[in-house]
């Protein structure tokens, strides 16, 4: 069981069309988001052009949720989607799709066979989480939990506890479905963005021969 913890200076800005996106976790972690050499990424951006096109990934399966602000998300040919807060969405990398408004969302993107999912939970004061990780079949499964808003105590497995304040993120894996815990550490209470991911021993195996932008 690993775990870690990261902060912005663990973070990546970088600029894209209609903003700027922090990434804050990608895997594996000697990849490259601009070579597409990677088999999920973590990542917040931040939304301040009308019309802006998202950039396109082919291959790669995006799950999606606004943490602010007010959105719509138009894929070609389709009606404007407007986006609750904290309600994830998903869709295709490949599509070409645009966003309205302005704020900040949330994003996990897959690929070479990796899966996820986004949820959310809201802690009151003193509130805890609890959390197990869906079983899929023999690969490495992944839970980050990051701190949108509040500070909570993130506790999985065998691995020690860490403590996240607002923007930080825990990042928990092993190589069997887990549990873990999150408790909430401020008056104001938490909210937690929660992504699983689990990544085939096949992928990884492909990845380990250098041939993951191909898969």
């Amino acid at each position: 069981m690993n775990g870690k913890r990261r902060t912005q200076a663990d973070f990546k800005t970088t600029r894209w069309a209609g903003g700027s996106t922090c990434e804050l976790y990608l895997y594996p972690e000697t990849g490259s988001y601009e070579r597409r050499d990677f088999l999920f990424r973590l990542s917040s951006a931040s939304i301040e052009q009308d019309g802006a096109p998202f950039t396109p990934l082919p291959g790669v399966v995006r799950h999606l949720l606004l943490l602010e602000g007010a959105l719509q998300l138009q894929k070609a040919g389709e009606a404007p989607r407007t986006l609750l807060p904290f309600s994830p969405v998903t869709f295709s990398g490949g599509e070409p799709v645009r966003s309205f408004g302005k704020g900040r969302d949330f994003n996990l993107m897959v690929k070479g066979g990796a899966k996820g999912q986004l949820s959310c939970r809201f802690l009151s004061e003193n509130g805890a989480a609890f959390f197990k990780t869906p079983a899929f079949g023999t690969g490495t499964y992944w839970k980050t939990v990051y701190a949108a808003a509040g500070a909570v105590i993130v506790q999985g497995g065998d691995a020690p506890p860490m403590r996240l304040e607002q923007g930080q993120l825990a990042v928990l894996s092993g190589h069997a479905p887990f549990a873990a815990e999150a408790a909430c550490r401020t008056p104001e209470g938490a909210r937690l963005v929660c992504a699983d991911v689990f990544v085939p021993d096949a992928a990884s195996a492909a990845l380990r021969r250098g041939s993951s932008r191909n898969l």
